[in-house]
């Protein structure tokens, strides 16, 4: 048989060239290799606490801009709520709504580039921790002393405060085991190669 007469299926020429695509895609935003455990573990963690502040940060947003139409469907006086705490903190009558407002906002961003340093965090690119560290150290700054330090005591959960904690020290860990690999070719944990084995006690 010719092969000008040979059946080609519709479309079936194009499959490798777009599965080709794809992989490339999957190769900018992921890399070309998994990530070690240790790595996949600290990217898992902190993506969950990523995306629970993003989830937190939008509902907050959307409760202070639909705090009339709650008012007359619930009944619930979120603006009186609102500006009362505020008082309670310092802020002048009617200004800490704004406050939490740009600070919710910022922090959509803040937690859109923690989100990009995940991805470096997972493609094992030292810059990750510049993305990470810093948005954070950015939130942590606004909770503080752009609203003030009795809000972040009082109005921040204990959940917030211990997520963040977790970043912290999940983020640093994983880069001074990343800096470690770098320069030895191998995970280190405090100047032990991960492929060594501990002292064994007589």
């Amino acid at each position: 048989m010719s092969e000008e007469n040979e059946y080609i299926e519709p479309g079936s020429e194009e499959k490798p060239e777009k599965r080709k695509i794809q992989t490339q895609v999957k190769h900018i935003i992921y890399g070309k290799q998994r990530p070690d455990i240790y790595t996949l573990t600290t990217f898992v963690v902190d993506l969950v606490i990523c995306l629970i502040f993003i989830l937190w940060q939008v509902l907050s947003l959307v409760a202070l801009y639909s705090r009339e139409y709650i008012w007359q469907q619930k009944g619930i006086p979120v603006e009186a709520i609102i500006n009362e705490r505020g008082e309670q903190l310092g802020f002048e009558h009617g200004s800490f709504l704004e406050f939490l407002s740009t600070v919710y906002s910022l922090s959509l961003i803040c937690w859109g580039v923690f989100f990009i340093g995940l991805i470096f965090l997972y493609r094992k690119q030292k810059r990750f921790i510049y993305f990470t560290i810093g948005p954070l150290l950015f939130y942590l700054g606004m909770l503080i002393f752009y609203l003030n330090f009795q809000y972040f005591i009082e109005d921040t959960t204990g959940f917030d405060k211990v997520a963040i904690l977790i970043a912290f020290v999940s983020l640093i860990f994983n880069f001074y085991l990343l800096k470690s690999e770098k320069a030895s070719g191998k995970i280190n944990f405090f100047g032990l190669d991960s492929d060594e084995e501990l002292p064994k006690h007589p």
